[in-house]
């Protein structure tokens, strides 16, 4: 192998790591539409007005 087809090899390599790297994240999105709730959650609830904060700001 010669040292330009070596070098070719590695940059090509390189570019595929990278572009591996940029699409992982992308791929640990997860579920789209709304979690489920576990069983017996209060979730979402209502939270008490904060006195130190009125809303009325």
């Amino acid at each position: 192998m010669t040292h330009h087809a070596k070098r070719t090899l590695a940059a090509r390599l390189i570019i595929a790591v990278l572009v591996a790297a940029l699409a992982a994240p992308l791929a640990g999105c997860g579920r789209k539409s709304q979690p489920d709730h576990p069983e017996g959650s209060k979730f979402p609830r209502n939270h008490p007005a904060n006195q130190y904060y009125p809303t009325w700001r």
